[in-house]
């Protein structure tokens, strides 16, 4: 599980996580016993503080699941939320990002940037979490390509269209 943000605005060069229209989100990639990704759980949060991940836990995750983070100090809550968590400290740098327990999250998070600006061109936070759950919906069924289309018409015709003033209301 890792922390992670999407958008923001660059033409001051600032490209730090305080940079202006950020969003920020959670990654999680769960992995199954040779290791390779199974699914991605992402979710817009509100910021990296104790109580909004705490709050989240109980969404994302399934109850008593190993969680490997960082040292983020918000991770700590992943504990009290009746998880198994385990934190690495990690520094920066390329070698930090191809730690094992962070192969998986990590390249999924630079597929999800790689898709979104690819496809979309310029991201805003008010529609993060439809970016978010779109790239899920495909990551999750990547291995199961014989279901994709079933699946996407099956929920293609229990969606509600959403009317363009309703998408765009902020």
């Amino acid at each position: 599980m890792d922390d992670a943000w999407l958008g923001g605005v660059r033409s001051d060069g600032k490209r730090d996580r305080d940079a202006p229209g950020k969003a920020p989100f959670m990654a999680a990639v769960s992995t199954g016993p040779e290791g390779g990704p199974h699914k991605a759980r992402l979710a817009p949060v509100k910021g990296f503080r104790k109580r909004e991940i705490a709050r989240g836990a109980k969404r994302w995750l399934t109850p008593g699941a190993l969680v490997v983070t960082d040292g983020l100090g918000c991770w700590t809550a992943l504990g009290h939320a009746g998880h198994d968590h385990r934190a690495i400290r990690t520094g920066s740098g390329r070698a930090d990002v191809r730690m094992a327990p962070f192969k998986w999250v990590n390249t999924t998070l630079g597929n999800i940037k790689s898709a979104i600006t690819g496809t979309c061109r310029k991201l805003g936070p008010d529609h993060a979490e439809r970016y978010l759950a779109s790239f899920a919906w495909r990551y999750n069924r990547h291995y199961q390509l014989q279901f994709v289309i079933p699946r996407f018409l099956h929920s293609a015709a229990r969606t509600q269209p959403i009317p363009y003033r309703a998408l765009i209301a902020g």
